[in-house]
């Protein structure tokens, strides 16, 4: 596998994070007072993660970020692939 293949598919996994396990996708017929509730509570826990993943990055704290990944994730893709990419890609960025 090529170091390229390697860094897209850390990438893919890392984005895939992004949407955490507690984010329910409900049907969009769904609109009780109740369902609406749950997708307030999904946007808020989603929202939090985009927050805590924007201020790890402008850390500079891509272990921590590692550690984020899933289980499975991290038992394929290195903690140097995923910190390499993030160093990579913020190298004379600002993040946050």
């Amino acid at each position: 596998m090529t170091p390229s293949r390697i860094v897209l598919i850390s990438l893919g996994l890392v984005l895939a994070l992004l949407a955490p396990a507690r984010v329910v996708a409900l049907p969009a017929e769904v609109t009780s007072p109740r369902h609406a509730s749950l997708q307030e509570d999904s946007l808020a826990g989603a929202e939090e993660a985009v927050r805590e993943f924007s201020q790890l990055e402008e850390a500079r704290d891509f272990d921590a970020l590692y550690e984020r990944l899933h289980p499975d994730a991290r038992a394929i893709v290195p903690r140097s692939v995923v910190v390499g990419w993030y160093e990579a890609f913020l190298a004379g960025r600002e993040a946050g």
